[in-house]
């Protein structure tokens, strides 16, 4: 493998990567994330903007005050950037923000069926449980096998 010396320090972008954790010995390692699914750490700049706009931060449309009007301003820009970005029609779609990609397919699930009725739905023995249930009950699953490429 070659390895480009212009290429940037990626884990520095990342909050958190170099947190020390204390074992039950009493020893100190560099803490492994393995549990990206649930709880990703957020990249430096991301929290930077965060802690920017925490003094500005109020409920997104539940009020009259101007912290309450700032955020669902922003909030309505950010819609209409996604769509945008997707090449949406919101005359016709809508973008919903949702707390994460487990509310997202459970949802996803839910409209579906409302649409379609019980389809079927392929997947893999690879999935992640979160992507695996939201199907079960609602459609004909279809496990198929993820061939080794090599």
């Amino acid at each position: 493998m070659r390895i480009n010396l212009n290429t940037p320090d990626y884990r520095s972008l990342v909050l958190g990567v170099e947190t020390v954790v204390p074992l039950k010995d009493g020893s100190f390692v560099t803490a492994v994330n393995f549990d990206n699914a649930a709880s990703t750490p957020p990249l430096v700049s991301v929290m930077q903007k965060m802690n920017e706009f925490g003094p500005w931060y109020s409920s997104v449309h539940r009020g009259t005050g101007y912290k309450s009007q700032l955020c669902s301003d922003l909030y309505e820009k950010a819609r209409q950037v996604v769509a945008e970005y997707v090449n949406a029609d919101l005359k016709y779609s809508a973008v919903i923000f949702v707390n994460n990609t487990t509310e997202a397919i459970n949802k996803l699930s839910y409209r579906l069926q409302a649409e379609i009725g019980k389809g079927v739905v392929l997947s893999t023995q690879m999935e992640h449980h979160s992507n695996d249930l939201p199907w079960r009950d609602k459609y004909l699953l279809d496990y198929i096998t993820a061939a080794d490429s090599a």
